[in-house]
């Protein structure tokens, strides 16, 4: 499958991921323009920002679990249904949350990788081929919580689908146009 990722808290433990994939269908303008984007990942600490986001909306889901099972709101005569509600909010947005953070940190990564690459061209002809093969051949068995280890969202349907209201990537359309408003 082509994909590209990086992982590490800080540039002096980081590493760019390319898989055979993707070195095989993309040419080298393509290539490093997928290169620089996780490279600029790497520079602004994304990981480690992701990281962080994630962790506190897991804090809010799980405090939220927990006014539920401990019944907080039903002893002093509240109401079960808006401490289910508060609870569901939590959680939905703990959830975009993360996403928003998510999706705002892939625009800056397209920037900033256009700039080390010194076009904005061969990133976006990399994500319009990329988002191509994605529909053409779509995951056997898709994990949602895999969803930032890709390139492009590969689990979002049309543009204007619920799943993106959650998804950890901007429409690629999206990221595309912004790219070519830069060169």
């Amino acid at each position: 499958a082509p994909n590209a990722f990086a992982t590490g808290r800080s540039p002096r433990k980081a590493a760019v991921a390319v898989t055979r994939g993707l070195a095989s269908t993309m040419n080298d303008a393509e290539l490093d323009g997928v290169i620089a984007h996780e490279l600029a990942h790497i520079k602004y600490r994304d990981t480690l920002t992701s990281t962080i986001a994630a962790t506190v909306a897991g804090v809010l889901a799980f405090v939220a679990q927990w006014f539920f099972f401990l019944g907080i709101g039903r002893r002093e005569g509240g109401n079960p249904l808006v401490t289910i509600l508060v609870i569901i909010g939590a959680a939905v947005g703990a959830a975009l949350i993360k996403a928003m953070i998510s999706r705002s940190r892939e625009f800056a990564a397209d920037a900033e990788g256009a700039r080390i690459a010194g076009s904005p061209h061969g990133l976006a002809s990399a994500l319009a081929r990329l988002d191509s093969m994605s529909r053409r051949v779509p995951l056997r068995q898709p994990n949602p919580a895999q969803n930032n280890l890709f390139i492009v969202e590969p689990l979002a349907g049309g543009a204007r689908s619920l799943t993106n209201l959650f998804a950890t990537h901007p429409p690629t359309a999206q990221r595309i146009e912004a790219l070519r408003r830069l060169g």
